[in-house]
């Protein structure tokens, strides 16, 4: 238990003394928040550089290089929410080892292009309308919360940090992924998966840097809803969780039996706890920034974010 606290308060510290030497260079989330927030929501029109918006989509592209993705970023405590909203809402994506930050940070990249192309995944939403408000209550709640998070988050630290920060907690899904591989019985995959969280725990100071990727030990992410539907339970109703967004019953039900596989949720320091979570939100919601305009220019947002989701998911669970 030292040794885990020990790591969060060295990336804290870490990060908070390169935000006190380094000038972070303008972005689309540099823009005041009321403004901001109102343009990604569709309530004022867009009209930033085209110059800032593809500098954000660059820096987005070049996270997703790092060994996980933000979007699939996992911290399981959603049932021991703190504050009962702004740790809770982190906690979906996986914020879903039981969770996902809201449908924003899970959205594929290109995903706009994948649902206005061939996407031909039918969804099995017959909860539609309780989901739509549920969907126009979350949007809210990201709004005047958790947005502003990841957008002083993204200007205030440097983006090697961001890179350090998002590599850490990528780290702490290994063990949820090496249980569920022997779960889908996948023992070479699971032993890959030890390897890749010994090596990066020690030699990746705490997960912070991945040299077992540079070692040619592959990353996986499985959680017990993949294991699930590999299972047989692979048609599950879509279903949107107040405060963290989108899944499916399956996943939601899974989010339970991932949390305890989460070593965070082992922390007995609460100040410690809490501000693991802060930066763990403003890092997913910093890299799904660029996506706000996406989603605000989508025909209707509803069925963008959940076919998008959707899509990831299904592509997700036909990898095993």
């Amino acid at each position: 238990m030292k040794a885990i606290q020990f790591l969060v308060l060295a990336a804290i510290t870490v990060g908070t003394s390169a935000c006190s030497s380094t000038v972070k260079t303008p972005s689309a989330s540099s823009l005041p928040v009321s403004q901001s927030t109102a343009e990604a929501f569709g309530l004022a029109p867009i009209d930033a550089p085209s110059a800032v918006a593809d500098s954000s989509k660059e820096r987005r592209d070049f996270r997703s290089e790092t060994p996980d993705e933000t979007a699939s970023l996992d911290v399981s405590n959603g049932n021991q929410a703190v504050g009962n909203g702004l740790i809770a809402f982190a906690d979906s994506a996986s914020i879903s080892s039981a969770g996902d930050v809201v449908a924003l940070a899970d959205f594929p990249t290109g995903a706009e292009e994948d649902v206005e192309g061939d996407y031909d995944t039918k969804v099995n939403d017959p909860w539609e309308g309780y989901n739509r408000l549920m969907y126009s209550f979350n949007t809210k709640f990201d709004k005047y919360l958790v947005r502003p998070v990841g957008v002083a988050y993204d200007t205030v630290v440097p983006d090697v940090v961001q890179r350090r920060v998002t590599s850490f907690f990528s780290n702490l899904k290994e063990p949820r992924t090496l249980v569920n591989q022997l779960l889908q019985g996948q023992p070479v995959g699971a032993a890959t998966t030890l390897g890749r969280f010994v090596i990066n725990t020690t030699a990746g100071v705490g997960g912070m840097f991945d040299p077992a990727s540079e070692w040619e030990l592959d990353r996986a992410d499985e959680d017990l809803g993949q294991t699930f539907a590999s299972w047989g339970w692979d048609d599950s109703r879509y279903f949107v969780v107040p405060l963290y967004g989108p899944k499916t019953v399956r996943d939601f039900v899974s989010g339970f039996g991932d949390s305890p596989l989460n070593p965070t949720g082992y922390i007995d320091n609460q100040g410690v706890s809490i501000a693991l979570k802060v930066v763990q939100i403003g890092s997913m919601r910093s890299a799904a920034l660029p996506l706000d305009k996406m989603r605000a220019e989508a025909l209707d947002e509803y069925t963008f974010v959940r076919d998008a989701w959707m899509q990831k998911r299904k592509s997700q669970i036909a990898k095993n």
